[in-house]
């Protein structure tokens, strides 16, 4: 019975689409994209020369104050030729200021390279969002500024997690089933053991 209950308890794993490492700015180090395996994920692309990214900002605080318990978000500049750590931060505390919010979320510098997030995903219009579900597939991108609204419309008719938002906790789907599978073998074997008593005499 604890066998069943372990396996089918473990969660699948998941991949994020693209391998390696961004700076993060949180951590001033590098981090790796792993960290979001098996979680989805809403990653919004900008650079400081883009004024409307400045505004983009304060529509995906309003996302992370919805779902910041049953998602990830991050911000990653993607032109590593013109941003650094402190242009990068300066451009989040002026965004911070005229909207008047604070970003508690991942925030990330790409770095040059081949395996990048923007050329795996051939971005051609800074800012673009990407929501990537907890198996690593794009489930939706939305190019140039985004109205918050139009993302959680498409959060809640489209992501499973939803549902759970009203009950205020979610609950594993797998423990769920194997505990389903546990009081089902416990039925039988009581349904059986009779049976296997008369059999011994």
């Amino acid at each position: 019975f604890l066998l069943f209950l372990l396996i089918f308890s473990i969660p699948t794993h998941g991949s994020f689409p693209v391998q390696g490492s961004f700076y993060s700015l949180n951590t001033e180090t590098l981090s790796s994209y792993s960290q979001f395996d098996n979680q989805y994920i809403l990653v919004e692309t900008f650079a400081t020369w883009c004024i409307p990214c400045l505004e983009e900002f304060y529509e995906i605080s309003k996302i992370n104050s919805l779902y910041a318990n049953y998602m990830n978000f991050l911000s990653l500049s993607v032109s590593p030729s013109t941003d650094n750590f402190e242009n990068v931060r300066s451009f989040i505390l002026n965004s911070e200021k005229e909207y008047n919010y604070t970003l508690n979320w991942v925030v990330g510098l790409e770095q040059m390279g081949k395996q990048t997030f923007s050329n795996y995903f051939n971005i051609s219009i800074i800012p673009s969002t990407y929501l990537i579900t907890s198996n690593g597939e794009l489930k939706a991108k939305w190019e140039g500024l985004v109205n918050a609204s139009e993302i959680i419309n498409f959060i809640d008719a489209e992501i499973t997690f939803v549902s759970t938002l009203n009950d205020g906790f979610s609950i594993n789907q797998n423990f769920t089933t194997a505990i389903s599978i546990l009081t089902f073998m416990i039925i039988i074997s009581y349904i059986l053991n009779p049976k296997l008593k008369k059999i011994k005499n």
